[in-house]
């Protein structure tokens, strides 16, 4: 496989998105290894370590828009949480399905200030047709983190 048919492929999310550290909110491509992210098991809020953090190369990707003006952009196949449901991929998704949001954030105290999560109406789905940067995060022991304020599952 040559090395644009393997960019082809990349999966991941795109430069720019965001996490939420134990240092208040940050872009994916400024995170290292060894930082802790806000992750959920559904029931409550942990800060994990960051396992793997990499570049992918440029893949195509979707943009997702909510009601609250919530941005999620990424590959076709990572997996978003669905209020009473299993993650599904992006390319799944429908207007009017309720992803599950980031709870309330206090960034002056890094705490998180409730565990109720917020619903985010999906509004709108762009498909894009250019190759952006794509970056993938593991996260240790989780499998659930939030990325632009929207729960999605770990690829």
């Amino acid at each position: 496989m040559s090395k644009k048919d393997k960019n082809k492929n990349a999966h991941g999310f795109i430069w720019g998105s965001e996490v939420i550290t134990e240092d208040g909110e940050a872009n994916i491509q400024s995170c290292y290894i060894e930082d802790k992210i806000l992750t959920s098991d559904l029931v409550s809020e942990k800060y994990k370590r960051i396992t793997n953090l990499r570049y992918k190369g440029k893949g195509k990707i979707l943009k997702v828009i909510t009601n609250l003006g919530y941005l999620l952009q990424g590959t076709p196949d990572i997996k978003v949480c669905i209020k009473n449901q299993e993650a599904i991929p992006l390319r799944e998704l429908k207007k009017g399905d309720i992803l599950i949001g980031r709870p309330t954030y206090d960034s002056s105290k890094l705490i998180v200030k409730e565990l109720v999560a917020k619903e985010l109406v999906v509004k709108e789905i762009v498909k894009y047709l250019e190759y952006v940067r794509i970056y993938n995060i593991t996260v240790k022991d989780a499998n659930l983190f939030f990325i632009n304020g929207i729960l999605i599952e770990s690829l």
